[in-house]
């Protein structure tokens, strides 16, 4: 199991109805997970990716979060801190020490 940053931070964007995840946007977890499939070119993600990515379960890669970021409208400010919580995941996922996300605002 990964870190929880990025999961914690994605948490968010969405709620819980009944048995469903809905995004602000309005869009349920299949939904957002088919569009993202979309536009990363029929490929990388689905339902159970994103599922598994905001249980904390997985990491998403790079493009598949700026994809999410993107197709859910989210501002500069947070897209920074969803990139800080997504690297600080990633360092401590691959034991990188004294790993310091530096963004531009």
């Amino acid at each position: 199991m990964t870190t929880n940053h990025l999961a914690k931070e994605l948490g968010k964007y969405y709620r819980r109805e009944r048995n469903k995840f809905v995004f602000v946007n309005g869009m349920t977890l299949n939904k957002l997970a088919w569009e993202m499939w979309e536009r990363l070119d029929y490929k990388e993600v689905d339902p159970s990716v994103l599922s598994r990515v905001i249980n904390g379960e997985r990491l998403l890669t790079f493009d598949q979060l700026l994809t999410f970021i993107e197709i859910l409208g989210i501002s500069q400010k947070n897209k920074r801190l969803l990139m800080e919580a997504f690297f600080l995941d990633l360092s401590k996922r691959f034991s990188i020490p004294g790993v310091r996300v530096i963004m531009e605002k």
